[in-house]
């Protein structure tokens, strides 16, 4: 199944600025294949490592741009998730020695 989406991402590889991108993502099970036509270097096959399926989703990829370096996303439903569903995201990063503190909030 593809969908068009409109992606929001924060870029740390350019000078730590907001870019806008629009891709076409192809869903199969736990694998969201997101290509961006005009920003190929992001395009890439990502993974949900973790989700409780109702608050938050934590997926992994590697596109080109970061080169070895893996991009993790932490997502919430919710801009202000409440401490249960921030708690469950933590607990899962953990696994990853991953620290939620990591990440920045961008949204």
């Amino acid at each position: 199944m593809n969908q068009i989406i409109k992606i929001d991402f924060f870029s740390l590889h350019s000078e730590r600025r907001r870019e806008n991108s629009t891709g076409v993502v192809k869903v199969s099970d736990n694998v969201l294949d997101i290509t961006y036509p005009n920003r190929n270097e992001w395009s890439s096959a990502y993974y949900v490592a973790a989700t409780d399926y109702d608050q938050y989703s934590i997926v992994v990829g590697c596109p080109e741009i970061t080169g070895t370096e893996p991009n993790v996303y932490v997502m919430f439903r919710s801009k202000n998730p409440n401490e249960l569903a921030r708690k469950a995201a933590e607990d899962s990063l953990k696994t990853y020695n991953l620290d939620i503190k990591d990440f920045y909030k961008e949204c």
